[in-house]
C-alpha cells in the first residue's frame, strides 16, 4: 500500500467513498423496505449490486473494525444468510403455534400474525430440503407436501375401507374433510 499511496495518492478516498456509497445504499433500502436488498432476478440492477456488495462483507474481504461497527450499526443483520433468516423465522412461526395452538394465519389483522402466516405460507408452498422439512415437522408444522402426502393416504385408507371415494356429503367418520 506504500507503493499505491506514493503512485497514486488519493486511491484510498475513492474506495473509502465507494465503500460509503454503498453502505449509504444500503443502510437506506433497509431503513425502506425492513430487510436486506436481494438478487434475484425481480430485484433492480442497484438492489443486485447492494446484494452483492453485501456478500462480500459478509466474506470480510477488506473489511476493518471500523466498517464492521459501522455496518453493524446502519444495517442490523447484515450478517445473516438467507439460511439463517428462514430458520429464524421458523423458530417464531413454532413459538407462535405452541402459543396459540393453530398455525399463524395469512389473512390476520395482526400485523405480526400475518406477517409470519404469510411467510409460513410461502415457506412451506413448494419443496423444501430435508433439514427444512425436518426443522418444520420438529416445530409441530407441515409442509403442503407434507399435509398432501398425509390426506392421499387418508383418502386411500377410506377407499380401501369402504370402497368407494369419499364424499363431501358422506356419513362415515372424517369422510366430508377428505
Amino acid at each position: 500500500s506504500d507503493a499505491l499511496d506514493a503512485r497514486l495518492p488519493g486511491w484510498r478516498n475513492r474506495l473509502g467513498t465507494k465503500w460509503d456509497s454503498m453502505l449509504d445504499y444500503v443502510a437506506s433500502f433497509f431503513a425502506d423496505h425492513g430487510r436486506l436488498p436481494s438478487s434475484a432476478a425481480t430485484a433492480g440492477p442497484q438492489e443486485r449490486q447492494a446484494a452483492a456488495w453485501i456478500q462480500r462483507q459478509r466474506k470480510g474481504t477488506g473489511l476493518t473494525p471500523e466498517r464492521e461497527a459501522r455496518l453493524d450499526s446502519g444495517v442490523p443483520g447484515w450478517r445473516e444468510t438467507a439460511e439463517s433468516v428462514w430458520f429464524r423465522r421458523l423458530d417464531e412461526c413454532v413459538a407462535f403455534y405452541k402459543a396459540h395452538a393453530r398455525r399463524p394465519r395469512a389473512s390476520s389483522t395482526d400485523g405480526a400474525e400475518r406477517k409470519l402466516g404469510i411467510w409460513l405460507s410461502n415457506a412451506t408452498a413448494g419443496r423444501l430440503s430435508a433439514d427444512r422439512a425436518a426443522a418444520l415437522a420438529a416445530g409441530g408444522l407441515r409442509s403442503f407436501d407434507q399435509i398432501w402426502a398425509d390426506t392421499l393416504d387418508q383418502v386411500a385408507a377410506f377407499r380401501g375401507e369402504h370402497g368407494r371415494f369419499p364424499t363431501a356429503s358422506g356419513a362415515e367418520q372424517g369422510e366430508r374433510p377428505l
